[in-house]
C-alpha cells in the first residue's frame, strides 16, 4: 500500500457569542443553570454554558448559527425554559425557568 501525502486545509472562522439572562417566574437570578445551544434539526447540543450568581451567560457558537437555546436548573430539565430561531450574536436572551 502506498502512503500519500495529502494537503488539509483548515478554515477557522471566530465565535460569536449568545448572552444573556437566566430568570425564575419572579425575575430572579438563577445561578448554576445549565444553558444549551441547539442546531436546527439536531438533537445533540453544539455548545453549553452555566449561569452565574447574577444569571447571566455567554454560549460561543458558529457566526451562522440560528438555533434553540435551551436553559434549565441542574437536575431538573423537565423545568426549561426554550427559544427557538436565536442567531448568534444575540446579547440580549432572557430564559425564564420554572
Amino acid at each position: 500500500m502506498d502512503k500519500t501525502d495529502l494537503d488539509v486545509v483548515l478554515v477557522l472562522s471566530p465565535a460569536e457569542a449568545i448572552e444573556g439572562r437566566v430568570l425564575d417566574p419572579a425575575g430572579q437570578p438563577v445561578s448554576e443553570a445549565e444553558v444549551r445551544a441547539y442546531p436546527p434539526g439536531y438533537p445533540h447540543w453544539l455548545a453549553s454554558s452555566s449561569s452565574d450568581a447574577l444569571g447571566r451567560f455567554r454560549i460561543e457558537v458558529p457566526p451562522e448559527f440560528v438555533g434553540r437555546i435551551q436553559a434549565f436548573r441542574s437536575g431538573a430539565p423537565e423545568d426549561a425554559a426554550v427559544v427557538e430561531g436565536v442567531p448568534a450574536g444575540r446579547h440580549d436572551l432572557g430564559l425564564v425557568i420554572k
